[in-house]
């Protein structure tokens, strides 16, 4: 039936049974064409599925967009990249991070002016090397590439580095015996790491040729804190897999992180089920 209104009103035609014909026509097209499944979010640049969520933030090529933006990050390579971007729009993101500058919110320029006031108050405080310091560091240098040649490690090479700045940074001057011991004597630090320093000093005064007499210092033997075999295989199932493997070998053998860490496919008897492991300087 055709209803047909009057002059200057638009005409409204409803066909006999054109309603029923659309709604047949929609429950065939739900029927043949079902409802496809939403596909997992993948990295645009490698196409790795291992994303998580990194924050939000008001997108440059969206500028009218008034939400914030999802923002991801790839697992595998630490790609970063917005989930309604394309591969197109990714790389012309990359390229406008690159001389992108830091936009905030008005609320938090106060924070931020602050930050900037710390860091400029720091700044000022750093001094210039003294004398004292350029002329002990470059007998340093001479002294660290000399037990290199000696076969020391270098994680020996470095404890060595530490202790020296350490004693620098108090004002020591490393070719005075006294003001050394001074100085050391006044570090808070444990008994037994000022034993630890005065060998590193025995070496470093011996390598000069100065004579000088080392103060006694006595290990302190603490019982240390020992934790529940159920807190250490929480903290096991808690870690990532390389780090998990290794506690779990320090675990169960009860070796040193040094130990483990210089462990061979040959020292592993997987038959057997054994490790072999070379002890280190030191070692019970």
């Amino acid at each position: 039936m055709v209803e047909v209104q009057g002059k200057g009103s638009s005409s409204n035609v409803k066909p006999a049974g054109l309603e029923s014909a659309f709604s047949g026509e929609r429950q065939t097209c739900q029927t043949q064409c079902p409802p496809t499944e939403p596909q997992p979010l993948s990295c645009p640049q490698c196409g790795s599925t291992r994303i998580f969520k990194d924050g939000f933030r008001d997108s440059p090529l969206i500028a009218k967009a008034k939400e914030p933006i999802q923002r991801y990050r790839c697992a595998d390579y630490g790609h970063r990249f917005s989930k309604h971007l394309s591969e197109q729009s990714f790389k012309k993101e990359l390229a406008y991070k690159r001389s992108s500058q830091i936009s905030v919110i008005p609320q938090d320029m106060k924070n931020l002016t602050h930050t900037q006031e710390i860091k400029t108050c720091a700044e000022k405080g750093k001094q210039s090397p003294t004398e004292n310091e350029i002329k002990a560091w470059l007998q340093i240098e001479k002294f660290l590439i000399q037990l290199k040649n000696d076969g020391r490690k270098d994680a020996t090479i470095l404890n060595y580095r530490k202790s020296f700045k350490r004693l620098l940074q108090d004002e020591a001057d490393l070719f005075d015996p006294e003001s050394t011991k001074a100085t050391l004597a006044k570090l808070t630090i444990k008994e037994s790491t000022k034993k630890t320093v005065v060998g590193i000093l025995g070496s470093w005064f011996n390598y000069n040729e100065i004579n000088w007499r080392p103060p006694k210092y006595s290990d302190e033997h603490e019982i240390p804190y020992i934790p529940s075999e159920v807190q250490l295989d929480l903290l096991i199932a808690a870690l990532g897999q390389k780090t998990a493997c290794f506690c779990q070998i320090l675990k169960e053998t009860g070796a040193r992180a040094g130990e483990a860490a210089n462990l061979k496919w040959e020292s592993i008897d997987f038959e057997q089920r054994k490790v072999r492991i070379k002890a280190e300087k030191g070692s019970n």
